[in-house]
């Protein structure tokens, strides 16, 4: 089906589309000509292309995250001027924008966790009070004789 230059060159391709945030499944369902996922993820057995995949979905990452904040500074959506001159919030583009902010950032929480995820802080306080009868002990011991 295809030579190994080819797949190489097709996995390159791959590789710089999710860069530019494709979804795998798309790439790989409507390419020209359509790759199986069968074939893409042979491809990853192999440690080179495994790392270049890694660092691809590395950069689609930070990609996300500058999208975050390009969405979260965008402001000529949310107000809207009516036929009357006045200015008007437009509500729903706002809470589109908020929904497209949390969805990227759940998805990055999930892509790549140790960076994005969420940290667990735990602060552990503990006061303990050890109480010796000596006294006690000694009638114990004292009795086992």
């Amino acid at each position: 089906m295809y030579t190994e230059e080819e797949k190489n060159q097709k996995f390159e391709e791959i590789c710089q589309r999710i860069e530019q945030g494709e979804a795998l499944r798309n790439i790989l369902r409507y390419g020209n000509p359509p790759l199986s996922q069968t074939v893409f993820y042979d491809m990853l057995k192999q440690e080179d292309k495994n790392v270049r995949y890694a660092r691809a979905r590395e950069i689609y990452a930070e990609q996300m995250f500058e999208e975050i904040i390009e969405i979260a500074d965008e402001r000529n959506a949310d107000v809207n001027i009516g036929d009357d001159g006045k200015m008007y919030v437009d509500g729903e583009a706002i809470q589109r924008s908020r929904l497209r902010v949390d969805t990227r950032k759940w998805m990055l929480s999930k892509l790549m966790p140790k960076k994005y995820g969420d940290k667990l802080e735990v602060d552990q306080k503990a006061d303990v009070t050890f109480t010796w009868n000596e006294q006690k002990t000694y009638e114990a011991n004292e009795k086992t004789d």
